[in-house]
């Protein structure tokens, strides 16, 4: 027995006289245990409780919510894992074949220039033309077919000048007449001047000449500046003295590297 005093315990393991009971002659039963995990074991001897109970494993309480969250997400990440590799493959795929080009247009593997001729050649069976035909240096198609004119932005003495695009990029294609003949070959002249290239002069792209069905007209395309000329520019807007510095900075550069 077990009995609780103010300040101990005591355990007695001997069987308690009827005289003992409270109350007084009391039947002596086995009373279930209030706590959990508790055995009784009645008996009439002295020490008659000394035995060895066996030993109750826990419960399998399943899986803990460490071990349930990476069974829910090992699987949820690979199936995501899997569709990105398989989206950046495709997309892989896609750009690879819009590089390639296309067998169809043999004129994409040959050079839209032959090889060893000059500009200067170019012009010259240009202009000995007269009806934008005859140019056998172009592969099939000229640079006028592949230039689509979307806006005039200017017009001067010799012709005008028009906003185009060609293949994706706006240029700026100047415009002559069939009776500006000479002013044209001048000018396209001076711009195949070797080394003339430079980032304060005008960049020359092409020199062509088209057929419009009724005069033929002659083109030269340069890279596209949307202020236009600097005549332009200055009428429209107010330069500040910063502007001015700089201004004057890529003009002396440019005539300087016209002079060397």
């Amino acid at each position: 027995s077990v009995t609780e005093t103010t300040d101990k315990v005591i355990h007695n393991s001997m069987c308690i006289a009827e005289i003992d009971l409270i109350p007084r002659d009391r039947p002596f039963v086995c009373a279930p245990s209030s706590k959990t995990g508790s055995t009784t074991y009645c008996c009439n001897q002295d020490h008659c409780n000394k035995i060895e109970l066996p030993t109750v494993g826990k419960p399998s309480s399943g899986l803990g919510p460490v071990e349930l969250a990476a069974v829910i997400a090992g699987p949820v990440c690979f199936v995501c894992i899997s569709l990105m590799l398989m989206v950046y493959i495709c997309h892989n795929r896609t750009v690879i074949h819009h590089r390639v080009p296309s067998e169809e247009d043999p004129s994409l593997d040959r050079p839209f220039i032959s090889e060893g001729t000059t500009l200067k050649d170019l012009i010259y069976d240009m202009t000995t033309s007269g009806s934008g035909s005859g140019l056998p240096l172009l592969v099939q198609r000229t640079i006028a077919r592949t230039i689509v004119l979307q806006e005039s932005i200017g017009k001067g003495r010799f012709g005008e000048v028009w906003r185009g695009k060609w293949r994706g990029e706006e240029v700026a294609v100047k415009i002559f007449s069939s009776r500006e003949e000479r002013s044209w070959f001048r000018e396209a002249e001076i711009y195949q001047t070797v080394m003339l290239r430079h980032e304060n002069i005008l960049g020359f792209i092409a020199a062509d000449n088209k057929d419009n069905g009724t005069w033929t007209q002659l083109w030269l395309v340069s890279d596209y500046h949307e202020h236009g000329s600097l005549f332009d520019y200055l009428n429209r807007y107010t330069v500040t003295v910063e502007g001015m510095i700089k201004l004057a900075l890529s003009t002396a550069s440019g005539l300087a590297h016209l002079h060397m």
